[in-house]
């Protein structure tokens, strides 16, 4: 093998000994090397394929910190193309599947003292299957919370497949996800040397890619601050600003910090970019540490659809602002993710825009604006289920008419119905409309 082989060492490992989601790992190796085929079909499948086997609908394996090293060894190496994707398949091996109907980011905190709990050690069964026990019990117990019905023709056959699921496997499953998470922040500087890269894109990427892992802030941070000190691509410059507030929050310090000052100085530069203002006021509303001009240029967005609109991924062109990209609708749907946690009363005018934002949405964007709108208007707390449409404030009532119109096929999403359920208002599309019959001659559908 060369010297520099990305593959060296591959073959010393026992994959048939791993397991990904359809077995034996054996298959892995060969998956790997394909990633650097000059055929592009080829490629497509092997991202395909291990995107299939070793995160297989966000499911990381004991397989999966086993193949991430060779992941870096290809990110390092010249001969390998489409380096955008490859970090998008190693931000995907850490963190799973993001979740988009919450503020970008995730609290590594409480995941590594849950992890820290179970691993005193694998061999140490009774302790790890105790520990599980209790961790299903307050899910249990928040799922109760939630009183998310199921489907009237349920049997006792789900109950009967729960309880048949294999416990000690369900518990390997987050020590094995953090590994795979370790695994990738151990191989950060091979992300920071992608900033360096010719294409805007793989720099975009590189800067998303660092936004996860506050462990090693102190890195990332020094290295996004160097790119930002030469950086000319729009998209680059924003997703780096952005990355560094995502940083930032997951640490839990909303002080004044180096992060806070750096998007305060481009905030106020007249010489920069629209979009990159509005990117800054964005990471500012997401550290706490906004004026009531940066939170209005935020609210301008949800209230008016064509205000950046030249920057929406369908438009943007030859770069990328990674954080919509992957898998926010668009800017108006982080927009409101990163407000959500604002109240309504407190800031009448975001109450009004998340509103007149969420009339024109539907599918994944509508989900997003609904939660958020929900969030926002009632102040983040859940009506009771005995209140009447008429003891809701004017624009509560407003909301809740917008919802009992949305388009019919909206109704149709599972995660609508059942988010109205959770904020304990009627789920079907009859129910809902003659609960808010009294705002604006609601047509009945009873």
């Amino acid at each position: 093998m060369a010297e520099n082989d990305p593959f060296a060492g591959i073959d010393s490992i026992d994959w048939k000994s791993l397991n990904h989601a359809y077995g034996s790992a054996e298959d892995v190796p060969d998956i790997l090397r394909e990633l650097q085929s000059s055929d592009e079909n080829v490629r497509a499948g092997a991202y395909c394929g291990l995107y299939s086997n070793i995160f297989h609908q966000g499911t990381r394996y004991d397989a999966t910190p086993f193949a991430v090293p060779f992941l870096y060894n290809l990110l390092d190496d010249p001969a390998t193309p489409q380096k955008d994707e490859l970090m998008q398949l190693l931000v995907s091996l850490a963190i799973g599947i993001v979740s988009y109907d919450e503020p970008v980011g995730m609290n590594v905190v409480a995941w590594r003292n849950h992890i820290a709990s179970l691993q005193d050690s694998e061999t140490q069964r009774p302790t790890m299957v105790n520990s599980m026990a209790e961790v299903e019990k307050e899910q249990g117990q928040a799922g109760q919370e939630k009183e998310i019905c199921d489907d009237s023709d349920n049997d006792s056959e789900d109950g009967d497949m729960f309880e048949d699921y294999d416990t000690e496997a369900r518990l390997l499953c987050p020590l094995i996800e953090y590994r795979s998470y370790r695994a990738v922040q151990d191989g950060i500087d091979s992300i920071c040397a992608r900033l360096q890269d010719e294409s805007a894109v793989v720099r975009a990427n590189a800067a998303y890619a660092l936004a996860w892992f506050p462990d090693v802030q102190q890195k990332t941070q020094a290295a996004l601050f160097d790119l930002l000190d030469h950086e000319q691509d729009v998209g680059v410059r924003a997703t780096a600003l952005f990355s560094l507030a995502v940083t930032q929050a997951m640490t839990g310090d909303f002080s004044e910090t180096q992060v806070v000052q750096r998007l305060r100085a481009v905030n106020s530069d007249e010489h920069s970019d629209i979009f990159i203002r509005w990117v800054s006021s964005l990471g500012l509303v997401k550290l706490k540490a906004f004026t009531p001009e940066q939170l209005s240029d935020v609210i301008h967005k949800l209230a008016d659809e064509s205000y950046l609109e030249e920057y929406e991924p369908s438009k943007i062109k030859g770069t990328s602002f990674v954080f919509v990209d992957h898998g926010v609708a668009d800017l108006t749907a982080l927009a409101a993710l990163e407000t959500e946690c604002l109240k309504g009363s407190e800031y009448p005018e975001l109450a009004k825009a998340i509103i007149s934002a969420f009339k024109s949405c539907r599918g994944l964007k509508l989900l997003t604006l609904t939660e958020t709108a929900l969030r926002v208007v009632f102040d983040g707390e859940k009506p009771s289920k005995e209140q009447r449409f008429e003891d809701f404030h004017p624009v509560q009532q407003e909301l809740v008419g917008e919802l009992a119109v949305v388009d019919e096929t909206n109704w149709h999403l599972l995660n609508f119905s059942r988010g109205l359920q959770c904020w304990n208002l009627p789920h079907e599309e009859a129910e809902m409309r003659e609960f808010a019959k009294t705002w604006r001659d609601v047509p009945s559908k009873l």
